[in-house]
């Protein structure tokens, strides 16, 4: 796993790549997975300020969806920040 086998910010780095390759490639299934376990990685390092914004950023796009199981798993962990 790539969290514990580089330092936190190799893997925010990546995290952030994969995020940006997914809004170029416009595939928010994507972009949402791997905002998902950005925001996962933050909330463990005490960030859940920047987690709370960025699933709240990309679950805003969905008018659809919601009970597909990569929605459910962003929703609870924002619902688990809060």
């Amino acid at each position: 796993m790539l969290r514990r086998e580089g330092a936190p910010s190799d893997a925010e780095a990546a995290f952030q790549r994969g995020i940006h390759v997914a809004q170029e490639q416009r595939t928010r299934r994507w972009e949402l997975r791997a905002t998902t376990s950005l925001a996962r990685m933050w909330h463990d390092q005490d960030r859940d300020k920047e987690a709370r914004a960025a699933l709240r950023g990309i679950l805003g796009w969905f008018s659809e969806g919601f009970e597909t199981a990569d929605y459910r798993e962003a929703a609870a962990l924002l619902n688990a920040l809060a």
